[in-house]
Order: structure tokens, then sequence, then C-alpha cells
């Protein structure tokens, strides 16, 4: 399995360590890591999703609206990156691209809605 590892900053901090996989969906996977680093500001739905705005649009590649703790997915209808805190179902589809290290879950939880982030290559 080919592997990019990506990290995510707020607060002048690792938040989070991303591991991609062209596995998942090979297209988008090349697409995101092209557009890094990436600026961009992490917000929360619920305690269910961590999610990530950007300005860029990703495909609609091997689309499922179940999504497992830890998934790094692009989320179809949103248009945004997100990040599964919980295993949840959409009401929508989202194209997973990699998981996020466990520990990095409650890192992010710590964090509040509308900080500045950056997704950058480790």
């Amino acid at each position: 399995m080919s592997l990019e590892k990506i990290v995510l900053e707020a607060s002048g901090k690792v938040a989070a360590v991303i591991h991609v996989s062209k596995v998942y969906a090979p297209l988008n996977s090349a697409r995101l890591l092209n557009m890094l680093p990436l600026h961009t500001r992490l917000f929360f739905y619920g305690n269910e999703i961590a999610y990530l705005t950007f300005r860029g649009a990703l495909l609609v590649e091997k689309p499922s609206p179940n999504i497992s703790k830890g998934d790094f997915f692009y989320w179809i209808q949103r248009r945004v990156l997100g990040i599964a805190l919980k295993d949840i179902t959409l009401t929508g589809r989202a194209s997973i691209i990699g998981k996020v290290e466990e520990s990095s879950l409650e890192n992010l939880k710590k964090l509040r809605a509308g900080t500045p982030a950056v997704l950058r290559k480790a």
C-alpha cells in the first residue's frame, strides 16, 4: 500500500498525523497532495466530524456513506475535507482518502472551531 504522511498543524503545533493512501481514491489522493501546503480553518460537525474548508475541488471517487472512526475523507456534498471522530453514516457520500493516527483524534477534539490550520507534507 502506497502511503504518504501529511500533518495538520494548528495553533503552532502538529494536531494530527494523516496517512494518505492511493488505494482508497488514487486520483483524489494525488490531487490533494499537489495542493499542499493548504491553509485552511478547522470546524466541527457536532462531535462526529472535524472538517477543513478549502477552495479546491476533488472528484467523486469510490463514494460511500459509511465512514469509520479515524477516516480522512472528502465530503462531496459539503466540499470539505473531513476527519471522522467516530463511526458514522452520512446522509450524503464521501470519498475516503486516508487514515488519521488514533492519538491525533483526541488532539483534534481539544481545538476550537475556526482555528487556523495548515495541511502539509510531513
